[in-house]
Parts: C-alpha cells; structure tokens; sequence
C-alpha cells in the first residue's frame, strides 16, 4: 500500500502545491488490482485539493483495522456537514450551490472510488466536522492476516 500511495502522491508534491505526509505501518499488503487503487487514491488527493483550497497539508495513514488495510486521507480544509457526509459517494452528488464546498465537476469520482472498493470486499467512509477537515478512507482485506 505505501509503495502505491507514494507512486499516486508524487506528481502532486513535485508541483509544490502540496505537502503530503505518509505515516503509519508501511509493511501491509492487500491483494487488489493496484490500477483501481490507484485511482481511489487518486479520487482522493484530488478532491483535497478541489475542495480544499487553502489546505496546503495532507496527512495519508496507513493502518491495520482488524483484517484489512485502513488507507485514511485528511485534509483541513472546510469539512462536509454530516448530512452531505450520508449523500457523497452516491453517483452524481456533488451537493447544493449554496454550500462553500460546491465545486464544479461530474459527481462520479466518489461514486466509482465506493464500487471499486465494494467489488475488492473493503469498505469506503467519509469522517469530519463542519469547518474542521476532512478524512476519507477505505479499508481493504489483508493479504497476509496473521
């Protein structure tokens, strides 16, 4: 996971828009198609920087949850209330024009990071508070689970 995330982090950071930190257990595995991973990841990093504009710091944590490999992406930019937090990985949502967080785009890349994670038997979430950041995160199975 953490050669992955360093491969999908490194553009971002070579622009010095971005610092992007990797903490956590760089020694887990997950058997998954690193291609769609990557574009989790990617969907991710991207949405920091779409939505978060005056954030110039992400944190990405690598952790064991129980079997699997817990991938958590923070930002601290604006947050997303709790009732947009139940809508967003829903295809097309990209909330209301009233809300600060409102961005152009298709409303697809959530929606298609949460069924790329369902179809490898993980799980995908959005945490936060209002005005405080956000994490986003997914968890894959482990391909050791010893």
């Amino acid at each position: 996971m953490a050669k992955l995330i360093e491969e999908c982090s490194y553009h971002l950071q070579l622009a010095g828009q971005l610092k992007i930190t990797l903490d956590g257990n760089h020694a887990l595995n997950v058997y998954a198609d690193a291609e769609r991973i990557e574009r989790v990841i990617l969907s991710f990093l991207y949405n920091c920087v779409k939505y978060a504009v005056n954030s110039d710091q992400i944190r990405i944590n690598i952790e064991r949850m129980d079997e699997m490999a817990k991938v958590s992406v923070t930002d601290q930019g604006p947050g997303i209330t709790e009732e947009r937090q139940k809508w967003i990985f829903e295809r097309d949502y990209k909330g209301s024009d009233e809300d600060k967080n409102a961005v152009a785009g298709f409303g697809i890349g959530l929606y298609t990071s949460r069924e790329i994670i369902k179809r490898h038997n993980g799980k995908i979430r959005v945490s936060g508070n209002y005005d405080e950041g956000s994490t986003f995160w997914f968890a894959l199975p482990l391909l050791d689970r010893d």
